[in-house]
């Protein structure tokens, strides 16, 4: 589930590329859920997970 993939992110043992796999999980799931979004919003969309994810623990 989302939860338990947003703490495993926040791991400093992860290598970048579970990291990476992590995110585009976390971004499908999202995506599917935005789907009102505009192109360039929706294009930007894994960055700005992935941005919110590795600098904030908000999303906990």
């Amino acid at each position: 589930d989302r939860k338990k993939a947003y703490q495993l992110l926040q791991r400093d043992y992860l290598l970048e590329e579970w990291r990476n796999e992590i995110c585009r999980m976390l971004y499908a799931g999202k995506k599917a859920e935005m789907q009102s979004l505009c192109c360039k919003e929706n294009g930007d969309l894994f960055h700005y997970l992935r941005t919110k994810i590795m600098n904030s623990n908000s999303w906990l």
